[in-house]
């Protein structure tokens, strides 16, 4: 795997947290009752835990972080959980997927979208690709059916014909939601890697990629048009693909919005939609996020919108027995999102910080990463001394700032834990 570089780290850190700051502000703006997501999301990274003391804490690789706060674990809308979240599934993905072309079997990457117009709300569109995608793995035409001869009301004979699942050799799948906002609305798809024994199928990867586009290009068109909406263009409601390489869809998708210089396999390519930037005149959500921030009231309404459609909602998901199947369990038992989230930096220094100056780091945006920017850079040129002396004058200078923002009230109670 490529390395990323520490400035380009960096930059990805920065952007992360601006944008996380730039969230919590439009959901204070918003001045509506928070819900508990909502309540998580406003205090994440910044809200203190209960009984813990918040501390810079510096890692065996000169990596700095903040431990004892209170994380949200949304792979949606927080663009710091996200990070962690989606990182960690696409290396799981990319294990996965190692392991599976390394047997000699087949994997292929599916793209399922349907059409969609300028104001039509995301929520029931979402829930119509999801629920288009379950219609597609289960009844007859994908598990088989059971036939049987009768004659003069006897059964004589039984048998059973096979679905698309045992014409393929389908051994399980791994399923990524992904979502953005265009000239024509709302864009919800799913990206779909589906793992394939071509040798229990006896077929060549070629023919399975062929049955499966046959297959489910009429029935997605179908399930569109029973859900109200216009028949998928024949391109583009259903693009499958073989994976050749964990690195050969690095220019299918689009281009990443950050950390540029980071391995592109398939494990990204399938979970790191915060990397992403809309194609053409779209936006990612991020980029919405942004726009919001900087004041566009329509920018606003669509991050609401997209906060609430997402809610609750998984966005990247095994299928059972797949983890064990390819291998997964060896490297450890299998975590939820939240404890992903919730992961902090295995300290070999720490200095705690009371409340009055995290309150003042937290307090200007963009605060938390100068004060690890500065950590990481002390640290390195002389170690943990010269580390804290260089935090302990910064946050001598926030506080200079904080007194000086006749902004600074805004922000009141609300932020406190």
């Amino acid at each position: 795997m490529e390395q990323v570089s520490v400035k380009t780290r960096e930059e990805g850190r920065e952007r992360r947290l601006w944008l996380r700051d730039l969230g919590q502000q439009v959901l204070l703006r918003s001045q509506a009752d928070w819900s508990t997501a909502e309540r998580r999301y406003a205090g994440c990274g910044r809200w203190r835990r209960k009984d813990s003391t918040v501390e810079l804490r510096i890692g065996e690789d000169g990596r700095a972080g903040f431990g004892g706060l209170q994380v949200c674990g949304s792979v949606w809308s927080c663009p710091q959980c996200a990070a962690k979240i989606r990182a960690h599934r696409a290396g799981e993905i990319d294990e996965a997927a190692r392991a599976w072309m390394a047997a000699g079997k087949t994997l292929l990457f599916v793209t399922l979208t349907v059409p969609h117009d300028r104001g039509q709300r995301l929520a029931p569109l979402f829930e119509t690709v999801v629920q288009g995608f379950r219609q597609l793995m289960s009844g007859p035409d994908w598990s088989g059916r059971t036939r049987q001869k009768v004659r003069r009301g006897l059964i004589i004979d039984r048998w059973r014909e096979w679905g698309l699942r045992d014409r393929l050799g389908y051994a399980g799948l791994v399923r990524s939601c992904e979502v953005t906002y265009g000239r024509a609305g709302w864009h919800p798809h799913l990206h779909v890697l589906l793992f394939l024994d071509q040798a229990a199928a006896g077929g060549t990867a070629a023919a399975l990629r062929d049955l499966v586009d046959d297959e489910w290009s009429g029935q997605w068109a179908e399930l569109a048009l029973r859900a109200g909406l216009r028949r998928p263009h024949d391109k583009h409601g259903v693009d499958v693909q073989i994976v050749r390489s964990t690195r050969d869809l690095a220019g299918y998708l689009t281009k990443v919005q950050d950390e540029k210089g980071a391995d592109r396999g398939v494990g990204n390519e399938l979970a790191r939609a915060d990397w992403k930037e809309g194609r053409r005149a779209g936006l990612a959500p991020f980029q919405v996020l942004e726009l919001a921030a900087l004041g566009s009231r329509r920018c606003a309404e669509l991050w609401a919108e997209y906060r609430r459609a997402t809610a609750g909602r998984q966005a990247i998901t095994f299928s059972a027995g797949l983890r064990a199947l390819c291998g997964l369990d060896e490297l450890g038992a299998e975590v939820d999102d939240q404890t992903v989230a919730e992961a902090e930096v295995d300290a070999v220094e720490a200095l705690p910080l009371d409340d009055l100056t995290w309150r003042t780091v937290c307090e200007r945006v963009g605060g938390r990463h100068e004060v690890l920017t500065a950590a990481e850079a002390a640290y390195a040129d002389a170690g943990w001394p010269a580390a804290v002396k260089a935090v302990e004058a910064l946050f001598l200078e926030l506080r200079r700032r904080w007194a000086d923002d006749p902004h600074r009230t805004r922000w009141g109670e609300r932020w406190s834990a």
